[in-house]
């Protein structure tokens, strides 16, 4: 399943599941790629992205505050 806001797939291939397989062919180390075509509308995108960025940091806020009440 490739997520909505993928906008690169990468992959190797392998003879079996991670941490299973013993033989992988990943292009000469540089894996293969593949772009992922737009799903959603750019603005949307970057809408979301900055949306996610906020959530982000005002989790780190909200652990650095409660990290600094513990002490």
């Amino acid at each position: 399943t490739v997520p909505d806001r993928a906008l690169v797939l990468d992959w190797v291939f392998t003879d079996g599941p991670p941490g299973h397989a013993k033989v992988y062919d990943n292009n000469k180390l540089q894996d293969f790629h593949a772009i992922v075509p737009q799903s959603i509308p750019e603005d949307r995108y970057w809408l979301e992205e900055e949306h996610q960025i906020y959530i982000k940091l005002q989790q780190e806020r909200k652990l650095k505050e409660e990290a600094k009440r513990l002490k």
